[in-house]
């Protein structure tokens, strides 16, 4: 929502509003078996299960604070789509935090919306989409000229080899292990 997060509870069926998170912009919830992530105008907030509470995330350029859009899970690396700063991944105390921003890696330092499998991590931006192939680390983008139906890409599904894309003007569909597509 606009103003904010609720919650319901189990027992009574009763909603009420999560204080911490009150008059931010949600965009996006993921949970895990112990934490739910919430992607919010103010960056991203944890909710520790087994203990109830809330803590916000913070990055060391504090750049999730400036906004974040979306939120994608994959194994031991979260992965952020930021409003103003590109794609941030954090792979643990170990690994630390990586950021991708334009004009190096993306067109645009905002990010709509993540997706990945295995081989490939999706982003989509409101100047088109780019792939990050994880084995060599390349990035690569995709725009109308290459066959989506909009440069905004608001939504990413990976279905088998394909991935489909939701842009303002519908949706395309993408084989992406087509043998005679060239990057």
């Amino acid at each position: 929502t606009q103003d904010g997060l609720c919650k319901m509870e189990k027992k009574d069926r009763k909603i009420s509003r999560v204080e911490d998170l009150r008059y931010l912009r949600i965009n996006e919830i993921v949970a895990d078996p112990s934490y739910v992530w919430v992607a919010t105008s103010k960056g991203v907030f944890v909710l520790e299960r087994a203990k109830g509470e809330w803590g916000r995330l913070e990055s060391p350029d504090q750049s999730l604070g400036l906004g974040t859009n979306s939120i994608l899970l994959d194994g031991r690396e979260a992965w952020f789509g930021t409003r103003r700063k590109g794609v941030l991944v954090y792979r643990g105390e170990e690994g630390g935090w990586q950021s991708y921003r334009a004009p190096l890696h993306l067109p645009t330092n905002e990010v709509l919306c993540l997706a990945g499998d295995k081989a490939n991590l999706w982003a989509g931006t409101p100047s088109g989409l780019w792939r990050l192939n994880r084995e060599t680390g390349d990035w690569t983008t995709y725009t109308t000229a290459d066959g989506l139906v909009s440069d905004r890409v608001e939504g990413i599904l990976i279905v088998g080899d394909y991935v489909y894309f939701g842009t303002p003007k519908g949706l395309t569909r993408f084989w992406w292990k087509d043998p005679f597509l060239t990057y």
